[in-house]
């Protein structure tokens, strides 16, 4: 799938709870953006106090699904 494609599919899943995988790690958290070459997802804090905002590069993103 290309950027185009991929920036598309991902915008239909805007304020909804996913799961991205990518070349280094796994994130779940809320889609909160999806820019020309990045995302941003907003997951819970490891302390469970606030929410935090990832960036993640769509290069880098092996795959997105909801849960």
């Amino acid at each position: 799938m290309n950027v185009k494609d991929f920036r598309r599919a991902a915008k239909r899943l805007l304020e909804r709870q996913v799961v991205v995988d990518t070349t280094n790690q796994t994130y779940e958290g809320r889609l909160r953006a999806v820019e020309k070459d990045y995302i941003t997802l907003c997951v819970m804090s490891c302390d469970h106090k606030y929410n935090e905002q990832i960036i993640i590069r769509i290069a880098e993103i092996v795959a997105l699904s909801t849960l």
